[in-house]
């Protein structure tokens, strides 16, 4: 059909980076994604020590249910859930910065 519209890919110079400036490209096909990949991987951590603490705090309560539990799991359960809490705050900052670095790609910043 004549009047079919085909995409092409075309590479676009209005939102190329210089390439010593940024690792990862940041295109018209990369901006469609609400987050970056830096951005995706913090979140993907922040989840996934979410998910460890929550396992741990489920494990602590069934300590406390048996009345007798063993002090040293306990304790090593206790030491890893604070663990996961100072991790939780460091990916926070990372996570901050990502978005920082989001805005400056998008020229908010």
């Amino acid at each position: 059909m004549e009047n079919e519209l085909k995409m092409a890919s075309v590479d676009c110079d209005c939102c190329r980076l210089p390439e010593s400036e940024y690792e990862e490209e940041y295109g018209c096909a990369q901006r469609k994604a609400v987050f970056t990949v830096r951005e995706q991987a913090v979140l993907r951590r922040i989840r996934e020590a979410h998910e460890r603490a929550r396992a741990l705090k489920e494990r602590l309560r069934h300590f406390a249910a048996e009345g007798a539990p063993d002090e040293r799991a306990r304790t090593e359960a206790e030491k890893e859930l604070t663990r996961l809490r100072e991790l939780r705050a460091e990916l926070e900052l990372e996570r901050i910065a990502a978005a920082d670095e989001r805005m400056r790609l998008l020229g908010h910043a």
